[in-house]
């Protein structure tokens, strides 16, 4: 980007502004999404001078990750046919493929090979350009510190990253401007691990023109000052720039047109060559890799802090030492093609870095992070895109904690479902200019009405809200009232429809099939049965609510919400209570002709989630997300719907702010809270079966299970030994078989198995017990008990957490006659659907044996002998222990009492 020019460089920005202007597809990684937020014990490795650093460009868009092409179709080019550069990468070196090659910024397959070569070249420092907040530079960046460098297969852990702030090669901008820009770099990235620190100071570079002189270091001297926190500032040079005052933290020079620029103490730059792809340019700096070793050889043998490669990828300047090939335009078949009297060079710069740089400081860093957590539905393909949704945001130091969250958290967009300022900012242009300044200016802010801006007033109103965060999405219909989306643009996998019910829309009071409404409801029937003839996912969003387990009632109406689950409506996304919660998967059916309000009709639920997934196609799950700063409210643990949701936070549950991520493809909508502040967490995923779709084999919901045992609603209370019942249901879902041999003698024909499941200390919940089938000696019994009804704190639960222990009691048997290599206690695995066996380990203390294991979907089991023992609080080891289960929250593992049978009492 860096012609010493201002033509060229103001050509170049207005080609990334507008760039900007396109919404760009997040490619996040389905496990780097868990992984970004774990936080290391020990502080992030940070490299010591000097500083081997390359300035990196991630401003390339191509179709199939962006839906565009950017940063290669300059100067009238048209790609793949022909781009602005005189080479191509050479991402496969088998082959000569531009639409492939021209490679898009946040491709993380791309992202993976430039890591892997950075290391290959050890080079310790990107700087990457930034033109911004909230436009493609910064976005990109984004997605590569906040997701990509965080993944636990990330080839180059240890490399660091700056930004090289652009803003100055088109004006002077004042010092408070470049405060503000400071401050949103503090805020989004300076305490990502992966970015670069000298001395506790995040490191920024400073790109000048050559009109810029000692002005621009009193302006960064004042902008320093005026942040709220101070950088490392790195000053391009200018003339008699080693005498000004103040001075920066250091200087560097960037020259591609100059082989080697030597700036020491403060810097060392080399470049492989300059030719700037327009017409009829000669190079500037033609290649030449023995005058590129010998400048190199120079830079490694300086004294300087800063020894910089200019650059890593600026094809089209022509400067780039990522591994590529020259190309030539033929005007026969009007393409550009590979240049065979031209000077390859491949990977030629890189393995002279790699020969001359001193090795790694501290290596890649490759293997050292923790392996990813396991996730709802295993493996999934690459999402296409992320959105973000929440609602009910005002503008507070929780408002402010949420929206810094979002901004850096590389979505494509975000949903505003309601209630924005409640007046906390106004009016609503200021309000408007709060969110920006978190999010970025062009990031895709899309409102939507809630109850406190519906009319004008002094929460402000949502038709001013709406023309200063307008809509960048390319809606139809009423933007922030009624209105629709199909999304990505040019190849949609999603439809997004936004409501207004029960709110008022311009002086009108407003509602969707309530008491026989037509227009608004026939409106929404339409454009869901379009999607579903297309094939698109459905998601529905909106403000107010009908079944919750906070202190709303049904404002949208029933009818409304019929259907919606009627027309099976993947999601249905809300705010209004201040408070998360999610649903099972709801549909109607004969035995469920409407979902029942102020009730719970278990016939309306079918999908609990186990292991928290959801087949598709199969019903709607409610989301309820209003967290983004608005004081959280109680959940109410016993409202009459509370059955129907499997997962919820509020002020007395965990309390946390933030919002809900989702990332999309074909195949799975993968869900997971971000809190800013509090660290409550749900996931889920919602997957196609493969018989619909065969690209989705190996992401299809869990098989239909064998059979289960429905718990009743008993009450258990802690310590308290209480009778229960449970029936048989065969064609439930998520059974899990235990079978247990045991060797001839063992047992006798009156001996009994019970299974037990224990209530935690602080709630109380339901227990499931069956009276197996006698066991036979030499015999096989298969014993069928539930995974997914168990009701804790009168909620019905469906997410068991490890680890667990099932007990099996029986009598009329000495453990101590028995050789426990006889005795052979086999698991079945839902995960992997396999069968597995566990050793068992004798305890002649406690007379038993014990086995557990501790892994997703296993069941550790105890066997105890002997005859019913009083009940006791604390029993020793395998003594008297039932079937425990950390059952309440997926969020976090609760302690339980320990329950023992006492004759047929529990």
């Amino acid at each position: 980007m860096k012609v010493q020019t201002k033509e060229s460089t103001l050509y170049r920005f207005l080609l990334i502004c507008c760039a900007s202007l396109v919404l760009v597809i997040a490619l996040p990684s389905f496990i780097g999404r868990v992984t970004a937020s774990t936080i290391s014990a020990e502080p992030a490795f940070q490299p010591s001078a000097p500083f081997y650093a390359t300035f990196y460009y991630p401003w390339y868009q191509s179709p199939a990750s962006d839906g565009r092409w950017g940063g290669w179709e300059g100067h009238e080019n048209h790609p793949p046919a022909t781009w602005f550069s005189h080479y191509l990468p050479d991402i496969e070196t088998t082959q000569f493929d531009p639409a492939q090659e021209l490679y898009s910024s946040r491709d993380p397959a791309v992202l993976y090979w430039q890591l892997r070569k950075m290391a290959e070249a050890r080079i310790e420092v990107a700087i990457s350009s930034w033109w911004g907040a909230g436009g493609q530079t910064d976005q990109a960046f984004a997605f590569m510190l906040g997701d990509v460098m965080q993944r636990p297969d990330n080839p180059y852990p240890n490399l660091r990253w700056a930004l090289y702030y652009e803003a100055e090669s088109t004006g002077d901008p004042t010092p408070q401007a470049i405060a503000n820009d400071l401050n949103y770099i503090a805020t989004h990235y300076a305490d990502e691990s992966a970015y670069l620190q000298i001395d506790g100071k995040p490191v920024i570079f400073v790109y000048a023109d050559n009109t810029d002189d000692a002005a621009l270091t009193q302006r960064w001297h004042e902008a320093n000052q005026l942040a709220g926190r101070p950088f490392y500032v790195v000053l391009k040079v200018f003339a008699n720039y080693r005498n000004v005052t103040p001075q920066p933290d250091s200087w560097h020079q960037y020259a591609p047109a100059v082989r080697a620029s030597d700036q020491s103490p403060y810097s060392f730059g080399v470049s492989p060559g300059f030719w700037l792809d327009t017409a009829n340019t000669a190079p500037k700096l033609p290649r030449n890799p023995a005058e590129f070793r010998a400048a190199v050889e120079a830079m490694v043998a300086s004294n300087a802090t800063w020894k910089l490669i200019t650059t890593w990828n600026e094809w089209g300047e022509g400067t780039a030492v990522e591994p590529g090939d020259p190309v030539v335009f033929n005007p026969a078949t009007g393409r550009e093609e590979y240049d065979a009297s031209g000077a390859p060079f491949q990977n030629g710069y890189i393995s002279v870095l790699a020969e001359l740089l001193p090795p790694l400081e501290n290596g890649t860093g490759e293997g050292g992070a923790p392996p990813p957590t396991p996730l709802p539905g295993g493996t999934l393909p690459p999402p296409a895109f992320s959105f973000a949704a929440g609602g009910d945001h005002g503008g507070n130091d929780r408002t402010t904690a949420t929206l810094g969250r979002l901004g850096k958290s590389g979505v494509d967009f975000y949903l505003a479902l309601g209630d924005m300022s409640y007046s906390d900012i106004t009016p609503e242009s200021a309000w408007c200019a709060y969110v920006k300044n978190q999010v970025g200016p062009a990031f895709p802010f899309e409102v939507l009405a809630g109850n406190h801006e519906d009319q004008a007033g002094e929460n402000g109103f949502i038709d001013e809200f709406a023309q200063c965060l307008p809509d960048r999405l390319g809606v139809q219909g009423i933007y922030a009232h009624r209105y629709f989306f199909d999304y990505p643009g040019n190849a949609p996998l999603a439809r997004f429809i936004l409501i207004d019910p029960a709110l008022d829309r311009t002086g009108t009071r407003v509602e969707f099939c309530k008491k026989g409404e037509v227009e608004n409801c026939d409106w929404l029937k339409a454009r869901i049965d379009e999607a579903h003839a297309q094939g698109l996912w459905v998601i529905v969003g909106m403000h107010k609510n009908c079944i919750t387990m906070g202190e709303k009632s049904c404002e949208i109406g029933q009818e409304l919400l019929d259907v919606l689950v009627s027309k099976k409506v993947d999601l249905i996304l809300q705010g209004h209570e201040h408070l998360y919660e999610r649903s099972r998967q709801l549909a109607l059916n004969a035995n469920c002709p409407t979902i029942a309000v102020n009730a719970y009709d278990a016939d309306c639920v079918v999908a609990a989630g186990a292991g928290n997934r959801f087949p598709r196609g199969a019903g709607s799950l409610i989301v309820v997300a209003g967290t983004m700063g608005a004081k959280l409210r109680d959940v109410a643990l016993n409202d009459p719907e509370q059955p129907y949701f499997a997962a919820w936070m509020g002020a007395n549950e965990q309390p946390s702010y933030g919002f809900v991520r989702y990332t999309v493809s074909a195949c799975a909508i993968y869900a997971e809270t971000e809190a800013a502040i509090g660290d409550y967490r749900d996931e889920f995923v919602i997957v196609t079966a493969a018989e619909t779709n065969p690209a989705c084999t190996g992401v299809s919901a869990p098989p239909p299970a064998q059979g289960n045992l429905i718990s009743t609603m008993a009450q258990l209370t802690p310590s308290i030994p209480t009778t229960l019942t449970a029936t048989a249901s065969m064609g439930s879902v998520s059974s899990v078989t235990i079978a247990l041999l045991f060797p001839s003698g063992a047992v006798t024909e009156s001996t009994t198995v019970t299974l037990t499941v224990t209530a935690p200390a602080a709630t109380m919940a339901t227990s499931a017990g069956q009276e197996a089938p006698t066991l036979q000696e030499s015999g096989l019994t298969n014993l069928q008990f539930t995974v997914d009804a168990i009701t804790a704190g009168g909620v019905t639960q469906t997410q068991f957490m490890l680890p667990y222990t099932i007990t099996v009691h029986y009598t009329d048997a000495n453990v101590s006659d028995i050789d426990e290599q006889k005795l052979a206690l086999r698991i079945y695995h839902p995960t992997v659907q396999v069968w597995a066996a566990i050793e068992t380990q004798p305890d002649p203390v406690n007379n038993c044996l014990s086995a557990a294991v501790d892994r997703p979907g296993a069941f550790g089991i105890t066997v105890v002998a002997g005859a019913s023992q009083p009940f006791v609080t604390h029993p020793p080891p395998c003594s008297g222990r039932g079937m425990q289960l950390f059952l309440p929250s997926i969020y976090s593992l609760h302690a339980f009492q320990k329950y023992q049978r006492i004759g047929s009492e529990w």
